[in-house]
């Protein structure tokens, strides 16, 4: 049978959901699973957005070996349906950073996977579970 369905891009994973769950794998690797992460997925209506729902992508790191303690380290939140721009926020900033693009997003993701809160959120975790 013919299918009606249009033709559908499955060649590119530049998303920014894919970005950070690569960033999250990284994490339990380097960690050897000591810490873990979840994303907490969200719809939000917001008239900010063109079709005035949103996705919203809460990365909270977790520590199973610290009574399964977690925390928000970034969100990202983007149009339902058109991913750029997107908005990333963190703990270590108190507005949120436009991102047209994916190279951008990296940009500003590695900035905030690098500050120095980071490293002390993550060194505290990692003294604590063990």
């Amino acid at each position: 049978m013919e299918s009606f369905w249009p033709k559908i891009d499955t060649n590119n994973f530049d998303s920014p959901f894919n970005l950070i769950k690569i960033q999250g794998d990284l994490l339990e690797q380097n960690t050897n699973g000591v810490l873990t992460y979840f994303i907490d997925k969200k719809t939000i209506n917001h008239s900010h957005w063109p079709t005035g729902s949103a996705l919203r992508f809460e990365f909270f790191l977790r520590a199973p070996l610290f009574e399964d303690f977690k925390f928000m380290l970034f969100y990202l939140v983007h149009d339902l349906v058109a991913i750029y721009p997107v908005l990333i926020g963190s703990f270590t900033n108190e507005k949120s950073i436009k991102c047209n693009n994916f190279e951008e997003l990296q940009r500003n993701l590695k900035e905030i996977l690098n500050k120095s809160e980071t490293a002390a959120v993550l060194n505290s975790l990692m003294m604590q579970s063990k």
